[in-house]
């Protein structure tokens, strides 16, 4: 009998396939430079996507596979756009597509896989469509709040801009798979609300890796977030214990405060609050709560391998306090 990893694993290696023929520019001199930056990362997304459409009996895997090509796609664009935005010079590893060609071509890059991304998400009905135009909407409403959050007053603000930049398009992921499998209403609004809780969960972590993260574990730089004026919730506990405000308090100062004992425990324990609400939602709608545990797991194991040696006793304690 196959097993429910390996049932995903056959499914993403179909969406790889997909997003391989998707992301192709044709008659382009950006294309070598355009294929180093855009291979496969964790497929965060798409592991959501099809998680949800196993739990409703993945009647439709075409339309799943279908669904979390989508999703990657517009994914994939925001990732282009944001390293010419933030001007990073490199993306996994490589020099990123507006270093590697020009800036200008990243643009269009960026446009072309959105234009695919809503193109494949139409051909799914326009239930999808819709779906997929408002989490894209809220995407760019948070990329254009990035610079005003340095001057923001409370841990509030750096929530809403983290709903809208990440969280919005892991709900559309989530809501996509049930879509694929011709969901109810309730079903599809439960299992949006689980993917939303499921990404507020997966950027509250990844934030917390840039004050925690081993660099050569995580194959990139860490401590980038601060001085861009992005203050995460850990620095933001950190100045509700000590005084201060972004501008007040020295980034360096306030980067080891947000790497302490005190404020990584208190991040840890938000971020098992955002999945316990996320399982609550999941079970609303289905009975198989295998997408909520992949979910925990994917979450756990990149805080576990990705952070510094000295405070993997401390994520560990944090994990393991996490419901299950």
């Amino acid at each position: 009998m196959t097993s429910r990893a390996d049932a995903t694993d056959a499914l993403l290696a179909r969406v790889s396939s997909e997003l391989a023929e998707l992301t192709v520019p044709q008659h382009s001199a950006s294309m070598p430079a355009a294929a180093r930056v855009l291979r496969p990362g964790k497929m965060f997304r798409p592991r959501m996507t099809l998680g949800v459409a196993a739990a409703l009996g993945l009647s439709r895997p075409d339309a799943a596979v279908r669904a979390a090509a989508a999703v990657e796609l517009l994914h994939m664009s925001s990732l282009i756009h944001d390293d010419l935005m933030d001007d990073s010079p490199q993306r996994r590893g490589v020099p990123s597509l507006h270093v590697a060609a020009s800036p200008a071509a990243a643009i269009a890059m960026g446009n072309l896989l959105v234009a695919r991304a809503a193109g494949v998400a139409a051909e799914l009905g326009p239930d999808c469509a819709t779906v997929f135009s408002q989490a894209m909407e809220q995407l760019w409403e948070g990329q254009l709040a990035e610079p005003g959050l340095i001057d923001s007053t409370s841990a509030e603000t750096h929530l809403r801009y983290i709903a809208l930049k990440t969280a919005a398009l892991v709900e559309a992921a989530t809501a996509m798979g049930a879509l694929s499998q011709c969901s109810t209403a309730e079903q599809t609004t439960q299992l949006g609300r689980f993917g939303r809780d499921v990404g507020m969960a997966f950027q509250v972590a990844d934030d917390l890796l840039d004050h925690v993260g081993d660099p050569a574990a995580l194959g990139k730089g860490v401590g980038g977030d601060l001085p861009r004026g992005v203050i995460s919730l850990g620095a933001w506990h950190a100045l509700d214990v000590h005084g201060g405000t972004p501008r007040t308090v020295d980034v360096s100062v306030l980067e080891g405060l947000a790497a302490g004992e005190a404020s990584v425990s208190y991040v840890m324990t938000v971020i098992g609050g955002y999945l316990d609400s996320a399982r609550r939602a999941l079970h609303m709608a289905v009975t198989d709560g295998g997408a909520w545990e992949d979910a925990r797991a994917m979450i756990a194991g990149m805080l576990e391998r990705g952070s510094r040696e000295d405070l993997r006793p401390l994520i560990a304690k944090g994990v393991s306090s996490w419901p299950t």
